[in-house]
């Protein structure tokens, strides 16, 4: 299967809408349920990356039915490192100034960015090695 360009454009669509929802529910609160809110709907978005990784893998699959293991490591270290790598440095940030989240909530009025809960090495484990993208967040 040839690369489907417009799948990249898509994707790059769909990962805008995720940063605009964080940004939108951090600092930007009372619009977040306003019209147009499908533009920053990040939710769907998240769906659509799901959607779009099983047609793509599907074909890849097919092409190689033997080759799942070295293809599956390949994904692991390609998205692994950014993970991990976004994960510390968010990490070291909050222990840098661990309140500041707390002063832009009471800023923004955002009750979804008061909600976060500060960087402690459990959370941050589970974010670094990307555990949380297979059992989701709780506080």
């Amino acid at each position: 299967m040839t690369r489907l360009s417009y799948l990249d454009g898509l994707r790059g669509l769909a990962a805008l809408q995720v940063v605009l929802m964080h940004g939108i529910l951090a600092f930007g609160p009372g619009i977040y349920d306003a019209w147009p809110r499908f533009l920053w709907d990040g939710y769907v978005a998240v769906f659509l990356f799901f959607l779009m990784s099983g047609f793509v893998l599907a074909f890849s699959f097919e092409r190689a039915p033997t080759a799942v293991v070295g293809s599956a490591m390949r994904r692991v270290i390609r998205l692994g490192v950014p993970l991990a790598a976004a994960s510390v440095f968010a990490l070291v940030l909050l222990r840098m100034a661990p309140e500041q989240y707390l002063e832009a909530a009471r800023h923004s009025g955002s009750a979804w960015l008061a909600s976060m809960s500060p960087g402690d090495p459990v959370h941050a484990l589970a974010d670094i090695s990307g555990a949380t993208m297979v059992t989701g967040y709780s506080t």
